[in-house]
């Protein structure tokens, strides 16, 4: 968030899997001339691992199982920023 990069993901799951809480998961971003190294110890200690997309632009952009989810970085920010006070009313 704090460059305000976007991304560009492909991932073969659910749109609502994305927002499931049910298993833990990370997102790593690795320069491409580190790919298959990053790939090669993820499978080495047992970690599923993919090459989800790249990392640019002023838009997330996500594309899962036919749906393809889009925001500016920049309206996520706000939201991120202000989510909480205004839950919390403050």
């Amino acid at each position: 968030f704090a460059r305000g990069l976007g991304a560009r993901l492909r991932v073969p799951l659910l749109p609502p899997a994305l927002f499931s809480e049910t298993q833990a998961r990370a997102l790593v971003a690795a320069s491409s001339r580190h790919l298959d190294r990053v790939l090669e110890l993820a499978q080495a200690h047992g970690v599923p691992a993919l090459e989800a997309g790249e990392v640019g632009g002023g838009e997330l952009r996500i594309e899962a199982d036919g749906f393809t989810l889009r925001a500016e970085v920049v309206d996520l920010q706000r939201i991120w920023a202000t989510a909480l006070p205004a839950a919390l009313a403050i």
